[in-house]
């Protein structure tokens, strides 16, 4: 399904369980970005022009005189239909477990604190 040699996978982390003020439950989701550098090139050199026609445009509104000041344009038409036809397929994916959050409990700081000390727990010897 898609993908790209730039493509990228990471972890979020999100709140899970009831709305709670002290909930401190959280899980982490994987998260794949698929993306390219092309398309994002030409979307860059087009956001620059569109700012650089803008203070040209206000430039003029506070009294440049129009003779003085250049508006910007890409090179080619065939450079605004690249930018028009790029694509990268799919864009984001996410293959998830579903939670049924009705049955995840609110976790305290002072819970997590208390399993914290139980999972580093140094082996006493017997």
């Amino acid at each position: 399904m898609g993908g790209s040699e730039t493509g990228s996978t990471f972890y979020t982390i999100e709140k899970v369980g009831p709305d709670e003020p002290t909930n401190r439950s959280r899980r982490s989701r994987r998260q794949t970005v698929n993306w390219q550098p092309e398309p994002m090139l030409r979307g860059l050199q087009l956001i620059d022009v569109s700012i650089r026609n803008a203070v040209s445009y206000l430039q003029i509104l506070n009294g440049a005189q129009p003779s003085t000041i250049q508006f910007k344009r890409l090179a080619d038409v065939e450079d605004y239909a690249a930018f028009l036809h790029d694509s990268v397929g799919i864009r984001s994916t996410n293959f998830d477990i579903c939670l049924d959050e009705s049955q995840i409990p609110a976790t305290t700081k002072a819970q997590l604190l208390e399993e914290l000390d139980k999972a580093f727990e140094k082996p006493t010897d017997s």
